[in-house]
C-alpha cells in the first residue's frame, strides 16, 4: 500500500469513527459494525492492522472518557465454590445504551495455587517495565476456551516462557481495564478473539497450535497467567519487527510492549 492509499484508508477510518463518536446515543451498533467491516477491507499488512485497531481503541476511550454513554462497571465473580467457581452469575453481553447498561461477563475464579507455581522459570526486567507478579486475578476458562486461548498465544509470542507470559499478560490486562473490558468483555478469550484486535486470530494462523500442537512453555506459561502470575501491566504489543512501537521487550526475539 503506497502512502496516498494509506492516508486515504486512514481518512476514512477516522471519518467514520467521529460520526460513531458523535451518534453513541442513536445507532453506535450499526456504526460499530461499518468500522469494523471497513477495518478488515483496509487490512494490508500487520502493522496496518495494528494501526487501525489502536485508532478504533482511542476513539472508544473519547467516547467513554466524555460520558457519551454510560461505562458498564466490570463484576468480579463471588462463586460460592472458589474452587470450582461454581455459584457465580451467568455470563451476559455488553449492551450500550444511554439508558439501560448491562454489565460485563463477570470474572471467574479459580482455585488460589500461584503459590505453588515456581515462578523461578520467568525473568523480571524492571528498566523495561516487566516485573513478575503472583497475586493477580485468576480466571477459569472451559477446556475449548483454554486451548483457543493457549493457541492464539502461541501463534502471537516467541514461544518462550518470559513471551509468553507477557502476551497472555496483555490480556488479562485488558480484562481488568475498564475502557477494554467494556468493548472486548471481562473474559480472556473474549479479549483475544475481539474484532480488530490479535492478527493471528482474525487470519486464522493459531489454529496450527489448537489441540496438542502448542509447545510446553506456552501451556505452562498460560495456566500460570490464568492462576494468577503476570509479568506487566501493559495493554498492548506489536511484533518484534514493529520498532517504532516500542523497545519494552521481554526477550530479543518477543514482542514490543506499552
Amino acid at each position: 500500500m503506497d502512502s496516498d492509499d494509506y492516508r486515504e484508508r486512514s481518512n476514512e477510518v477516522v471519518k467514520l469513527l467521529d460520526e460513531a463518536v458523535s451518534n453513541l446515543d442513536a445507532n453506535f451498533t450499526s456504526l460499530f459494525t461499518a468500522v469494523v467491516n471497513r477495518m478488515n477491507e483496509s487490512i494490508a499488512s500487520d502493522d496496518w492492522f495494528s494501526d487501525v485497531a489502536a485508532l478504533y481503541a482511542s476513539y472508544i476511550t473519547t467516547a467513554i472518557l466524555g460520558k457519551k454513554y454510560e461505562r458498564p462497571k466490570v463484576k468480579t465473580n463471588t462463586a460460592s465454590n472458589p474452587e470450582t467457581g461454581s455459584g457465580g452469575s451467568t455470563p451476559t453481553p455488553v449492551e450500550y445504551s444511554k439508558d439501560s447498561v448491562e454489565s460485563v461477563s463477570p470474572i471467574e475464579t479459580l482455585s488460589d495455587e500461584s503459590s505453588t507455581i515456581d515462578i523461578s522459570k520467568y525473568q523480571s526486567k524492571p528498566e523495561s517495565g516487566f516485573v513478575v507478579t503472583t497475586d493477580n486475578p485468576t480466571y477459569e476458562l472451559s477446556n475449548d476456551d483454554l486451548d483457543i486461548l493457549t493457541a492464539i498465544v502461541s501463534a502471537e509470542s516467541d514461544k518462550s516462557y518470559d513471551d509468553a507470559l507477557a502476551v497472555v499478560s496483555t490480556i488479562l490486562n485488558r480484562c481488568e481495564e475498564p475502557n477494554w473490558a467494556s468493548c472486548g468483555g471481562a473474559n480472556p478469550v473474549k479479549q483475544a478473539t475481539a474484532p480488530g484486535q490479535f492478527s493471528v486470530y482474525q487470519s486464522g494462523s493459531y489454529k496450527s497450535f489448537l489441540g496438542s500442537s502448542a509447545p510446553d512453555t506456552v501451556r505452562e506459561a498460560v495456566m500460570d497467567a490464568l492462576n494468577g502470575t503476570r509479568n506487566h501491566d501493559y495493554l498492548s504489543f506489536r511484533s518484534n519487527s514493529s520498532s517504532g512501537f516500542s523497545s519494552n521487550m521481554i526477550t530479543s526475539s518477543g514482542n514490543r510492549y506499552k
